[in-house]
């Protein structure tokens, strides 16, 4: 037999030991996590308080199934937010949840905290009463633990230090920003910027700690005040297109346009989106009517509405979040792939990639072969689960 015939048969023995793990490690999943599980899916929703009057809350929804789970956050733990709106939220290092609210009008601002795991508020870490947050919509931490938060009508972006909340930097005023959406750090540690009133997004440089404006990055033909935008598995950028619907898809490292990766839809105007744990892209839609549709992450098409319940009104802004893992790092040598901390099929589809291309991280056995002493190993790393 040859060396070719017997690698096609290790293969082929590979896939089939593998088909009932990798069945049984999805399977695993399916049941609904607790209040606050990573990989669940948190939106901003209605929470009625008294018949015909409904107030904002985040619930929490299955990541896999779009079952809901709970609310999991008010204004105060247990009260429900009675006014103003939120318009964005994220995860900060410590497991928490921050967003941006507005209590009516444009002048009352706060950036709120709330237990990860709870959903308790916890503190108004940023108070604005001057308005100077005008539709804070986007908001993230940087790897510097800073906070950065978009302020739409001033159109400049504002970096807070992490753990006095202190006004550290602002951008220019060079006009170059048109009313900051979506803001998110790209994957070399540069800021990247969505500029909705010029459908565009800017890159910044702020290892100095200031805002060194690199350039634009990419633009979105024939979006109308995109909203948000995500890297997708692929490495790419997708982004909301806003008014006029559907998803945009950019490179992800010269930021050239690809084309629609979601056909425009100005029926369906895309307000957030989101890559789950699932395969799917998410979008969440609000005017005429409130939800979030799913998408095929690969190939774009249409899997329907996922998420419904909880939604209510049609000015409700259906901003989406999947909360991530509370462990980030690898469990075991059988841990290859995101997300890191369990064991699944992109773990074995990993090892499959791995294996075939000769790489040293399949060579489990540390002999320099890769024969079937080094899938044994992995199949007993697997069994044995993360500890």
């Amino acid at each position: 037999m040859s060396t070719r015939e017997k690698t096609t048969g290790l293969k082929k023995s590979i896939r089939t030991l593998f088909a009932g793990i990798a069945l049984g490690a999805l399977g695993t999943l399916a049941s609904a996590g607790p209040l606050g599980a990573p990989g669940d899916i948190y939106s901003v929703g209605t929470y009625e308080i008294i018949p015909n009057f409904a107030s904002q809350v985040i619930i929490q929804f299955d990541g896999e199934t779009g079952e809901r789970v709970g609310n999991f956050v008010f204004s105060n733990g247990d009260v429900p937010i009675l006014a103003g709106q939120i318009m964005g939220m994220t995860w900060a290092p410590n497991g928490n949840l921050f967003i941006s609210w507005h209590g009516g009008g444009f002048t009352n601002w706060r950036i709120k905290e709330y237990d990860g795991q709870t959903g308790l508020f916890i503190q108004d870490v940023i108070i604005v009463e001057n308005g100077n947050f005008t539709i804070a919509k986007g908001l993230t931490f940087g790897p510097d633990g800073d906070l950065y938060v978009g302020n739409f009508l001033q159109a400049n972006v504002t970096r807070y230090d992490g753990t006095t909340w202190e006004v550290k930097s602002v951008t220019p005023n060079d006009g170059v920003m048109g009313g900051p959406n979506g803001i998110h750090f790209a994957p070399n540690g540069n800021l990247m910027v969505l500029s909705g009133g010029f459908n565009k997004i800017l890159e910044y440089d702020v290892s100095d700690g200031f805002f060194t404006l690199i350039g634009d990055f990419g633009t979105v033909p024939g979006s109308v005040q995109p909203q948000d935008f995500t890297w997708g598995p692929n490495g790419n950028i997708f982004v909301a297109r806003g008014t006029a619907g559907g998803v945009a898809e950019l490179d992800g490292t010269t930021g050239a346009f690809l084309g629609n990766f979601i056909p425009g839809d100005t029926s369906l105007k895309v307000n957030g989106l989101v890559f789950d744990n699932y395969d799917r892209l998410l979008t969440s839609m609000i005017f005429p009517l409130s939800r979030v549709d799913a998408y095929d992450a690969t190939t774009g098409v249409a899997m329907g509405p996922f998420l419904t319940d909880g939604f209510g009104g049609s000015s409700i802004p259906t901003i989406i979040t999947v909360k991530p893992s509370d462990s980030p790092s690898a469990c075991s040598a059988a841990d290859l792939a995101e997300p890191f901390g369990e064991l699944n099929f992109f773990d074995v589809s990993a090892f499959l990639s791995l294996f075939s291309a000769g790489d040293a991280g399949a060579d489990l056995t540390g002999d320099g072969q890769f024969n079937f002493f080094d899938v044994s190993e992995f199949l007993s790393v697997f069994s044995a689960g993360c500890p």
